[in-house]
């Protein structure tokens, strides 16, 4: 059930490419469009991780959220400063 939250969380939403479970294709890529790298690896817009790892299963982690929360104020910051 915990999972289903962190899914509708966004952290794997279907809208970023990666199926209702949450997980990412056959081969551990989402393509360019669904917000994830070349390497497989989720980047800050797909609202993965800061590592953009998932764990073994090809969930998102459980922290995701808040760390992309964590990095976009660290972004707007670094934008300010400029």
């Amino acid at each position: 059930m915990y999972w289903a939250y962190v899914i509708v969380l966004g952290l794997c939403n279907v809208l970023g490419l990666c199926n209702v479970l949450g997980l990412c294709n056959v081969l551990g890529l989402c393509n360019v469009l669904g917000l994830c790298n070349v390497l497989g690896f989720c980047n800050v817009l797909g609202l993965c991780n800061v590592l953009g790892l998932c764990n073994e299963l090809g969930l998102c982690s459980v922290l995701g959220l808040f760390d992309v929360l964590v990095v976009s104020s660290i972004i707007f910051r670094e934008k300010d400063e400029i």
